[in-house]
This record gives C-alpha cells, structure tokens and sequence, in this order.
C-alpha cells in the first residue's frame, strides 16, 4: 500500500526540511562532543603539569631553606 500518494507535497518537504536540520544538528553535537574531550584532555595534561611544577617548586624551597640555615 503506497500511502505517499495521499500526503500533502509541501508536508512532506517541511518534513524533509526538518529531516535536515536535525541531521546538522546532530552532526554539530558530535563535533562539540570531541572537541570537548580533546579540551579535557589537553586540561588533565596542564593539571598534571601543574602538580609536578608545584612539586618541583616545593623540594627547591626547601633544599633553599636548608641551604641558608647551614649558611647563617
């Protein structure tokens, strides 16, 4: 049974228009889901990075500190 035969020509182009549009939607959020892990991604890396600079500041502080005890 063809029931196309019965369904209104520009019903059946807004539907296709709204077909498309959804597709771009859908096509969009994919694009901002990957580019959303590739920012986490590069924002663990900075965290990381940021933890070990903090522990490297940290052993020259007091390898400095105890280096002016033994000094004065």
């Amino acid at each position: 049974m063809n029931t196309n035969s019965n369904l209104d020509p520009d019903l059946v182009l807004l539907i296709g228009r709204l077909e498309g549009k959804l597709d771009a939607l859908i096509s969009q959020s994919h694009r901002q889901a990957n580019m959303i892990m590739e920012l986490e991604g590069r924002i663990n890396k900075l965290e990381a990075y940021k933890g070990w600079l903090a522990g490297v500041a940290s052993v020259v502080s007091i390898a400095a500190s105890w280096i002016f005890s033994k000094i004065i």
